[in-house]
């Protein structure tokens, strides 16, 4: 059995551009329908000198890292971490050399009022 290698390579090329075309171009609205525009996501800004990690060593904890102070917290619960400002997607994973340099302060149960 033998291929045409350019052959398939052009049918490559015009599905890519049949896929690109399709990514860009917008679906018409059906009869009736209400279209709503996508606006961009608000880009949002984290707290300054701050970060959200965990640990292997630690297991699941989640830890607030404060720059400023050389200190660490755990956070107890993902609304904390929310509360601060920061999402779990934010959470960032580092070693243990990096977690040990902040001085360990009490954990965060709540946020004030």
């Amino acid at each position: 059995m033998s291929y045409d290698i350019v052959a398939l390579h052009k049918l490559i090329d015009e599905w890519a551009a049949s896929q690109r075309d399709a990514e860009t171009s917008p679906v018409p609205a059906l009869e009736g329908e209400v279209v709503i525009e996508a606006t961009p996501a608000e880009e949002r800004v984290l707290p300054e000198g701050q970060r959200v990690v965990r640990v292997k060593s630690q297991g699941d904890r989640v830890y607030l890292l404060d720059d400023n102070t050389k200190k660490r917290n755990w956070l107890t619960t993902p609304a904390i971490v929310e509360g601060l400002g920061f999402s779990m997607a934010d959470v960032v994973e580092v070693e243990d050399t990096e977690y040990l340099k902040y001085q360990m302060d009490s954990a965060i149960h709540r946020l004030p009022d």
